[in-house]
C-alpha cells in the first residue's frame, strides 16, 4: 500500500515551487539557468526514484522550506516542521509498524544519502519521534549551489578539464584511434561500462580519461583511492557519497592507481565495483600493471598504454622545454631522453616544477641544467633508499687518478649509457643485437677508486648511485634472495638509478660443484642476479678486489671490465695533490713528490691520511704540516697491521 495515498503530489510540487520562489535562502535559478522546480524533477530522474520514495522526499523537502500549505498538519508558520515516523503515522492512515519498517528498514533515500535520521540526544525518547532530515547536500543542490560539498573534497575532485585541441601527451596514433572508438561506443551504448586503462606511470591515462569524458559531454569525478587505503573503515560511506555526487552531476567516475588494491587484504575491490556499477554508468580505472577484474560479472574493456620510446621522449622534452634550457646536458635532449625513461606526463611535470623553482629562487622562469636534473631526480622513485645506500659525490673526472686507458674506458661506459636509447631504438640496432642492461666490472685492490669511479660516472650522467650490500640481500631461505633482488631492480628502474654491487666476488666466485642442495641453490641465486642485470634497462656496476675469483662464464656476460691498478709513484703524487681542498691551510714543508714515493698506499688511504692530518692541524691551531701528515700516516698503517718504516 502506498503510505502517501492521501497526498496530492501535484499540490506538493506546486507548494514547493511557490516556496522556492519566496524563500530568501533559495536561489530561483542555479548557475545553468535551471529553476528549482526543474532541479527537483531532475533529481527524481537522476536517482530513479519510485513514486512512494518521491512522495516521502517531497514531504520532507516541503518541511525544510517552512510550508504553510494544506498538507495535513504542516501548519507551522515559518518554522520548519520535524518530519518523524510518528508525525507521518498521524498524518497518513497507517499503523505504527508499517511506518517503522518504511523509515528504518531498507530505504534508498537513506542509502543514497538524501535523507538521514537525526540522532541528537533530545530525540532519544523514541525512534518514532526521531526527525528525518533532508541532507544539506540535497538542499544545496535544489537551491542551485554549485561545486562539491565539504564532506567529500578530501577524496573527490573534478580534475582540470582537457580543452578541445589541448595536447593529451605523447599518445600514439593507435591510442588516439582507440579513444575515438571508445567515444563512439559510449555515445551509442546505454549500459554500464568499466574501462581499464593499463600502462606505466606518466602515460597520461588519467588525462586520456578526462579527454574521453569531454568528448561524451560528461563531467569526470576523480576518486582518490589512497584515502580508502589509509582509512578502510570509511570505505562504505566514501563509496556511498561518491555514488551520490556522481548521480547529482551525471558524472563518470575515474579511479587512478587501481593496482594499489592488489596488496590490500582489508579492502574488497569487488565490493567497490559492485557498489559503483549498481548506480554509475561509466567507471574508468587506471593501473600501472594488469589487475584481475571479474570480466564475466562486469562489462570490462581493457585499454593498454605503452611507455614512450626514445623518439617520443625526445619529442616530449623538446616540446615542453621549448628551447628554454641553457646550453649543456639538458640542451642535448637526445642524451637526457636516453638517461631518464620518463613518459610525457612526467616530463611535463618536471619542466613545470623547474619553472616554478626558478621563478621562486631567481624571479624568472629561465631553466637551467641543474633545475632540470634536480627535477628528474625528484620525479624518480625514492623507494630504493629503503633497500640500498645512496652514494653522494660532487667529484669530477679530475679527482679520479687512473692511467689514461682506464679513464677512457670509463668515459666510453658513460657514452654507452647516454646514447643506448638512440642507438638501440632510433637506429634500430635492437633488430640486430639484443639490448640488455648495461653492466660493468671494476676490479682491483681496495682503495684504488672503484667506488669513486662509480660515483663520478653517476654524477656525470645526472643519475643517483645506490650501493648494494650483498650480505643483506643474500638469504639462506629459499626464494628470499630472489625476492630481495627483484625488489631492488624494480625500484632501481623506477628510480633511474645506477646500481653498484660491492665485493661482488663473494657471490660471483668460481661456481662450486653441485654437491648438495645448498650448492645448487647458491648457483640459482647467481643465475637469477645475472638475469635481472640483463633485464634491467639501466647500468649495473660490480666491484671485485680479485678478478681471478670471477667465473669466466660470468665475465663473458659483462659489457665492460675495467682494471684499477695499484697506483705507481707518479699517480700517488697526483692523488696527494687533489686530496687537499684549495681552502685547506697547507704549510710550505709539504713535498708531494716525496709523499708519492715514500708512502706506498692507494688513493683511498691517501684521502684518509689527508683528512686525519687536517684534524691534527686543527687541534694544534696551525696549518697542515708534514708532521701532521706523518702522524696520520702512522695511524693509517697501524690499521692495516703495518709499520710506517716497513
Amino acid at each position: 500500500m502506498n503510505q502517501f495515498q492521501n497526498l496530492n503530489r501535484e499540490f506538493v510540487e506546486a507548494e514547493y515551487k511557490r516556496l522556492s520562489e519566496a524563500t530568501p535562502y533559495t536561489n530561483r535559478r542555479n548557475e545553468s539557468g535551471e529553476s528549482s522546480e526543474a532541479a527537483l524533477q531532475k533529481m527524481y530522474r537522476l536517482f530513479s526514484l519510485a513514486p512512494p520514495a518521491i512522495d516521502f522526499l517531497l514531504c520532507c523537502v516541503a518541511s525544510v522550506f517552512g510550508s504553510e500549505g494544506q498538507i495535513p498538519k504542516l501548519k507551522s508558520g515559518d518554522t520548519p516542521i520535524d518530519i518523524t515516523p510518528e508525525y507521518l503515522r498521524e498524518s497518513f492512515d497507517s499503523d505504527e509498524q508499517e511506518w517503522a519498517d518504511f523509515c528504518f528498514g531498507p530505504n534508498e533515500l537513506f542509502e543514497l544519502g538524501l535523507l538521514y535520521h537525526d540522532l541528537g540526544d533530545e530525540y532519544n525518547t523514541s525512534e518514532m519521534r526521531r526527525p528525518i532530515r533532508v541532507h544539506p547536500r540535497l538542499v544545496r543542490f535544489l537551491t542551485g549551489a554549485a561545486g562539491l560539498p565539504s564532506e567529500v573534497i578530501d577524496f573527490l575532485r573534478f580534475p582540470a578539464s582537457v580543452q578541445p585541441g589541448q595536447s593529451i601527451g605523447h599518445l600514439s596514433g593507435q591510442i588516439r584511434d582507440g579513444l575515438d572508438q571508445l567515444t563512439q561506443h559510449l555515445k551509442s551504448y546505454d549500459g554500464q561500462s568499466i574501462l581499464h586503462f593499463i600502462g606505466p606511470d606518466g602515460t597520461d591515462k588519467s588525462r586520456a580519461a578526462q579527454e574521453l569524458c569531454r568528448r561524451i559531454d560528461s563531467p569526470c569525478l576523480q576518486f582518490d583511492l589512497r584515502r580508502i587505503i589509509a582509512r578502510p573503515a570509511l570505505l562504505e560511506s566514501m563509496i556511498q557519497l561518491t555514488i551520490r555526487e556522481a548521480r547529482l552531476f551525471e558524472a563518470a567516475i575515474l579511479i587512478p592507481d587501481w593496482h594499489l588494491l592488489k596488496e590490500q587484504k582489508h579492502i574488497d575491490s569487488d565490493f567497490i565495483l559492485q557498489k559503483l556499477t549498481s548506480q554509475c554508468a561509466i567507471i574508468v580505472l587506471t593501473s600501472e600493471e594488469p589487475f584481475f577484474l571479474p570480466r564475466k560479472q562486469y562489462p570490462v574493456i581493457d585499454f593498454r598504454f605503452e611507455a614512450a620510446d626514445h623518439s617520443a621522449r625526445v619529442a616530449s622534452w623538446s616540446a615542453h622545454l621549448n628551447g628554454e634550457a641553457s646550453s649543456g646536458r639538458v640542451a642535448d635532449v637526445q642524451a637526457i631522453a636516453g638517461l631518464f625513461k620518463f613518459n610525457d606526463g612526467q616530463i611535463r611535470s618536471i619542466v613545470d616544477r623547474a619553472r616554478l623553482r626558478s621563478r621562486a629562487l631567481s624571479g624568472h622562469t629561465k631553466l637551467s641544467d641543474e633545475a632540470i636534473i634536480a627535477g628528474c631526480r625528484e620525479e624518480s622513485s625514492q623507494k630504493l633508499a629503503e633497500l640500498a645506500v645512496k652514494v653522494e659525490t660532487r667529484h669530477s673526472w679530475d679527482f679520479l687518478i687512473l692511467p689514461e686507458d682506464q679513464k677512457t674506458q670509463l668515459r666510453e661506459l658513460c657514452n654507452h649509457m647516454k646514447f643506448r636509447s638512440l642507438v638501440y631504438e632510433d637506429w634500430a640496432y635492437h633488430t640486430r643485437v639484443a639490448a640488455p642492461g648495461l653492466n660493468a666490472l671494476f676490479s682491483g685492490p681496495p682503495g684504488t677508486g672503484k667506488t669513486l669511479a662509480a660515483s663520478i660516472i653517476a654524477n656525470e650522467l645526472g643519475l643517483d648511485l645506490y650501493k648494494i650490500d650483498l650480505s643483506t640481500v643474500v638469504s639462506k631461505y629459499i626464494g628470499e634472495t630472489e625476492k630481495n633482488l627483484s625488489k631492488i631492480f624494480k625500484e632501481a628502474e623506477a628510480s633511474n638509478a645506477v646500481l653498484f654491487f660491492d665485493e661482488a666476488d663473494s657471490l660471483f666466485g668460481k661456481r662450486s660443484a653441485v654437491r648438495d642442495a645448498h650448492d645448487r641453490y647458491a648457483n640459482i641465486q647467481v643465475g637469477y642476479l645475472l638475469q635481472k642485470m640483463e633485464e634491467f634497462p639501466g647500468m649495473t656496476i660490480l666491484a671485485s678486489n680479485l678478478i681471478e675469483n670471477i667465473d669466466d662464464a660470468f665475465m663473458r656476460r659483462l659489457h665492460f671490465s675495467v682494471d684499477f691498478p695499484f697506483p705507481a709513484a707518479p699517480e700517488r703524487e697526483r692523488i696527494w695533490r687533489v686530496s687537499f681542498p684549495e681552502q685547506a691551510p697547507l704549510a710550505d714543508d709539504i713535498d708531494y713528490e716525496k709523499l708519492g714515493k715514500r708512502l706506498k698506499v692507494p688513493g683511498g688511504n691517501i684521502r684518509n691520511i689527508a683528512l686525519h692530518a687536517a684534524f691534527h692541524a686543527a687541534a694544534d691551531n696551525s696549518s697542515i704540516t708534514i708532521r701532521h701528515i706523518a702522524r696520520a700516516a702512522k695511524r693509517e698503517y697501524e690499521k692495516e697491521g703495518r709499520s710506517l718504516d716497513s
